[in-house]
């Protein structure tokens, strides 16, 4: 998709949107949920068009959650979307976004969750920090998956069956280069 004067204004104009609804939603809906961290504020981060799509990509930050988005640049209304599953591959790995959709503002939108509840953060910047390595690390280039490079002879997996299977990376240890297998360092 070319970027146009045009869509950098409906994206500008979107995030506000996605930010102003879900500012209303911390001050009405969630008021006094004891899962809020009340360091935190509500923040939209890092939107950018999308290469392939007439949508934006970015990171939301609110008291209860931090949560990948893919904003449609014109609103859409799909509520028979809320909860179906999306895998897109950024980054080099493959993250599950869920429809979702506010009927005051955004309509419907993509969120994949990153952290929830936030009590991690011990304030604003720090989670607005960890957003923007999370945006940083998925939209740094990826080698080209079709050319094959052998990994150095030290570095080989040789595969048998007394090696232990480990389990795919969670979400926050493929963001921090942790290992997800309780007590493992890093990968």
């Amino acid at each position: 998709m070319a970027c146009t004067t045009h869509d950098e204004r409906a994206l500008q104009s979107r995030v506000a949107e996605l930010q102003a609804c879900f500012i209303h939603i911390a001050r009405t809906r969630m008021q006094g949920v004891a899962l809020l961290n009340p360091s935190l504020r509500v923040r939209a981060l890092g939107f950018q068009l999308m290469a392939d799509e007439a949508a934006a990509m970015g990171v939301l930050v609110t008291p209860w959650f931090m949560n990948l988005l893919c904003l449609p640049l014109v609103r859409s209304d799909e509520p028979q979307r809320v909860g179906e599953q999306r895998i897109r591959h950024l980054g080099g790995t493959d993250l599950a976004f869920l429809g979702m959709h506010e009927e005051r503002g955004v309509g419907s939108f993509e969120a994949c969750s990153l952290f929830s509840p936030m009590f991690e953060f011990q304030d604003a910047v720090a989670a607005e920090r960890t957003a923007e390595q999370v945006l940083a690390l998925l939209r740094k280039p990826q080698p080209d998956a079709s050319v094959q490079v052998p990994a150095p002879l030290d570095r080989r997996v040789v595969k048998s069956e007394s090696v232990p299977v480990r389990t795919a990376p969670t979400r926050r240890s493929f963001f921090f280069g942790r290992s997800s297998v309780r007590g493992g360092g890093n990968v």
